[in-house]
This record gives structure tokens, sequence and C-alpha cells, in this order.
């Protein structure tokens, strides 16, 4: 369950197994203030749009009467990823971009996303949360076109927080009627 810990933590539970890794002390007290800290990291319209009915039920009816999913692997051109990343990060604030900003970037383009939610370890990068805890600190950066078009987009929005981690464009989030049923990628 999410709520024990979350792929954070797997990977650290999992690296714990091999013998040449230390063995590390987490903390299983449950830190409730992540739901006040997360609607405020995400942005109040970001939130909103999160957690509201529509987007709900286009999750839920999605998984329950959508296409049935279909599992594809790509390989990644390490040497492409480096050019982007050269390329990018002369544009983004801080002249870094990430191979994960790139392929991020990528994805969202390719299945042209309405919503583009990019998954965010909370831990240190809020005030009250570490590598020691074990729970499920994450969130999600949303996005939409203009936001993740390029890989020095995304990189923006990371290096605009905390507290809030703020989208690169102020393009309207879908509308209730649309939420329903537009395209959200994870």
């Amino acid at each position: 369950s999410h709520v024990v810990v979350d792929g954070f933590n797997y990977y650290q539970l999992l690296g714990m197994l091999n013998t040449d890794s230390p063995i590390l002390t987490l903390s299983p007290v449950r830190k409730h203030q992540i739901i006040n800290q997360a609607e405020i990291a995400m942005g109040p319209e970001a939130y909103a749009y999160a957690m509201g009915g529509a987007t709900i039920c286009n999750v839920v009816c999605s998984m329950m009467c959508g296409k049935k999913a279909t599992v594809k692997s790509y390989e990644v051109d390490d040497r492409k990823v480096d050019e982007e990343k050269v390329k990018f990060g002369a544009k983004a604030k801080g002249g870094y971009v990430s191979t994960n900003d790139v392929i991020s970037s990528s994805f969202a383009n390719a299945v042209s996303a309405r919503v583009f939610w990019m998954p965010l370890n909370y831990r240190n990068r809020l005030p009250d949360f570490t590598d020691a805890d074990a729970g499920n600190y994450e969130g999600v950066i949303t996005m939409g076109p203009g936001d993740y078009d390029s890989p020095d987009l995304i990189r923006n929005s990371l290096n605009s927080g905390p507290p809030t981690f703020k989208r690169e464009t102020s393009n309207p989030l879908p509308s209730t009627m649309e939420a329903m049923r537009c395209r959200i990628a994870m």
C-alpha cells in the first residue's frame, strides 16, 4: 500500500538487501502534515483540479471502462538523451536538465497529454520530509501543453519550489466537462 511506503522507500528497502549496502533506520511515524503541504506544493489550482470529482471520474472510468492497457517497452538512446541535456540545459534556469526531464517531456509530447502528472518525491524538497521518512511522501507536478513541451520547462517547474512548484504557463487546466474525458498521462 502506498500509505505504508512509496517507490522511494521500496528501493531503499530493496537496496538494503544487498550485502554491500548499509542498513538504514527509517521512521514509521506518519507525518499527517503531508496533506496540507502537498496542497501548497501543487498549488491551489492544480490541487483542486487533481482532487476534483471530474478528474477522479476520468481516472476511475478510464481504468474500469477504458481501452485495454497496452504495455510497451522502448530502449533509451543515451547519446540522444545527452544531446538533449546539453541543448536544453543551456535554456533551463540553473543550466541543467536531467535524464528524467528529457524522458518525461518526450513521453508527454508523444502521447499528446492534455494533462501530464510528473511524480515528485517531496523528501528533501519540503521542509518536514527527509530520506529517513517511511510513508507516501510523494505528489505530482501538474502540467499541460506549454509546460512540458521541452525538458527545460519541466526543470524550471522543479526549480520553482518550494513551497509551490509552479507551472511554466498560465494556460488554464481543463474545465469540469473537459476534465471528465481529457487525456491524462503520468
